[in-house]
């Protein structure tokens, strides 16, 4: 291309540039003009690539399109986002349905705190009580499976004392007031066979009646005030006791009094 001469000056590539743009942008009125300046459109290529950009959103409601949040995002905006997406703005806001137990009133603020949407909850709860079924019955098989194992080896163990001792065991629970779900628990801990031993030696305690202060004809020192308040503790526990009371007889009556007259001193 000929130079052209401006003031002793040629004219630069830049230059030409520039002068090319003006002409491109002087083609607009000037509230567009404005706009094609501020997105930076350079030419008539650069905004068809930008308008192919925008069609992908055609028929698409605006509104309801969101933007994902960034490293530098706000709690707000950020809240915002799990929010258009259906996250409750509030843990109350979630329906647990029939899972709305205290676990599901715990677990909420951390599920609200995470952007966890109702729709992904519904998904969720079904998978959960699977899971916590499944866990469940796995447990209960490992605890029948401990049990028939603890049952096998005592059988051997105890020989003709079996029965007895198993007698003796279940005296024992009902002595102390534990429940099935109290044993339960315990046989989780402490394994079955612990428990069947431990509860066939109280039981064979209570029953003994060679033990000072234990079995149930078993005669305390009363003139020892201790002694004395120490079987009265012990007989309150005792079922078959208190039935004796229940129905008069005379014996209960009389030792009951004696006791309370040698650690209480008559009162």
């Amino acid at each position: 291309m000929e130079n052209n001469e401006n003031n002793g000056q040629s004219l630069s590539a830049n230059d030409l540039t520039d002068a090319a743009l003006n002409n491109f942008l002087d083609g607009f009125k000037e509230e567009n003009r404005s706009f094609v300046q501020e997105k930076g459109y350079k030419s008539v290529d650069d905004m068809v690539t930008a308008l192919k950009g925008l069609s992908q959103f055609e028929g698409k409601d605006l509104n309801n399109m969101v933007s994902l949040p960034g490293e530098k995002s706000t709690p707000e905006e950020i809240a915002a986002f799990y929010g258009k997406l259906g996250c409750p703005d509030k843990p109350e806001g979630y329906v647990f349905g029939q899972n709305d137990t205290e676990f599901a009133k715990s677990i909420a603020p951390i599920l609200q705190a995470s952007g966890i949407t109702q729709k992904q909850l519904d998904v969720l709860l079904p998978k959960w009580n699977e899971f916590i079924t499944a866990q469940n019955e796995a447990s209960l098989k490992k605890l029948e499976d401990d049990n028939n194992k603890a049952t096998n080896d005592l059988k051997s163990e105890w020989g003709a004392e079996f029965d007895k001792n198993i007698e003796f065991a279940k005296k024992a629970t009902k002595a102390l007031g534990f429940t099935a779900d109290e044993i339960d628990s315990i046989c989780k801990v402490k394994g079955s066979a612990w428990v069947y031993k431990t509860m066939a030696k109280f039981g064979k305690a209570f029953s003994d009646d060679t033990i000072k202060g234990v079995g149930a004809s078993a005669q305390p020192n009363l003139s020892n005030p201790k002694e004395a308040l120490a079987r009265i503790e012990r007989l309150k526990h005792d079922s078959s006791f208190a039935a004796k009371i229940a129905q008069g007889d005379e014996a209960a009556l009389k030792e009951w009094e004696q006791l309370h007259q040698a650690a209480y001193g008559g009162k």
